[in-house]
């Protein structure tokens, strides 16, 4: 099946792919609200996989994609549910294959439960959003950048099953998201129909330019509670299932947002020298830990997120740039941040400040 120019398709080693011609980028963006979880994340080195139940977008990955009028083959249904850890004995697989009419109420079922072992991971290849940033972090969060191939590789070796990386490609933006259609073809080959509803989105969300991995680990858990469903079985999955962990030298680089540093988060001194010293007003315990790993992330780049004119006289523009910044652990509470004049752009190139 080809749509916009991305092709799926099964490969001759039988593994379900998506043929497209956009080139694999070298870095990949991650925006963050400063809260617990993405601080646990970033401490412990581990991206959220995401159920499509936690995405923000009510038709990413949704089961309105997906046709399916006629009845499954009982081969089909029972090599599905089979695989599921939800004690479907061999006697109550047949008695629910008796009781289906059609295939529409076999994938409202099955449709939660394809996600139950598998996780979207999201990234964005614009690390200077406009959008993003108020969008995800509302200016007072962070954004991580990551060496790509460093992240998947090392995914996939602390990954403690062969082949537990299904895909990673980027999404196709389209104007008319085509319903896909279940067949013969996609009964033995599910996963294409996994990897389609994954990589399509609508074309308004192109500003994303996102890129996804998709991750089976198993037993990953279904969140019920996210949706308006009632529900007789507990599934939450092993504990920390959606937890991805990588090796910590692929964030090559960390941004605050615009609006990190403001008086309702933090008691900020005077202004002195290019610098100041803050103290956190909330969420104390969180924001210390956040800034000790930065005072202690020596290597790698931090930068603050600025927006500012840029040009001379009537050629001036305004642009979002990222200022390199020092965090410096004063006491246990207080911090210093000092400002460099390093100014860079959406390029990567200097700017005088």
């Amino acid at each position: 099946m080809e749509v916009n120019g991305f092709e799926y398709r099964v490969n001759q080693n039988g593994i379900p792919v998506i043929k497209h011609s956009k080139q694999i980028p070298i870095k990949l963006y991650k925006y963050y609200s400063l809260n617990e979880n993405s601080v646990d994340g970033l401490l412990s080195g581990y991206l959220f996989a995401s159920h499509p139940y936690h995405l923000n977008d009510y038709a990413d990955s949704g089961l309105s994609l997906i046709d399916y009028s006629k009845k499954p083959s009982f081969k089909f249904f029972k090599a599905l549910y089979s695989n599921f850890p939800f004690n479907y004995s061999d006697e109550k697989v047949a008695k629910s294959y008796e009781q289906i009419e059609d295939g529409s109420i076999f994938l409202q079922d099955l449709y939660p439960r394809l996600f139950y072992d598998n996780g979207i991971i999201s990234l964005s290849q614009n690390g200077y959003s406009d959008l993003m940033w108020p969008h995800y972090t509302k200016e007072e969060g962070f954004q991580l950048e990551f060496d790509v191939k460093g992240l998947l590789d090392s995914i996939e070796k602390k990954l403690s099953r062969q082949n537990e990386v299904v895909s990673f490609h980027p999404i196709n933006y389209s104007k008319h998201r085509r319903v896909i259609t279940i067949t013969e073809k996609i009964e033995k080959y599910p996963a294409l129909a996994l990897l389609y509803i994954t990589s399509i989105k609508d074309i308004n969300w192109s500003y994303e330019d996102e890129w996804r991995i998709i991750v089976s680990k198993g037993a990953m858990g279904i969140p019920w509670l996210n949706r308006g469903y009632v529900v007789n079985e507990n599934s939450p999955g092993r504990e920390g299932a959606r937890k991805v962990f990588y090796d910590g030298i692929f964030v090559t680089g960390i941004t605050l947002g615009a609006n990190f540093l403001t008086h309702k988060s933090y008691f900020l001194s005077k202004y002195e020298n290019a610098s100041m010293v803050i103290r956190p007003r909330r969420n104390k315990k969180t924001t210390i830990s956040f800034l000790n790993f930065l005072s202690r992330f020596k290597n790698t780049p931090i930068y603050h997120s600025e927006i500012q004119k840029v040009g001379f006289e009537a050629d001036q523009k305004v642009k979002r740039l990222k200022r390199r910044i020092k965090v410096e652990k004063v006491t246990i509470e207080k911090f210093r941040i000092s400002f460099t004049k390093e100014l860079f752009d959406e390029n990567g190139a200097l700017l005088s400040s």
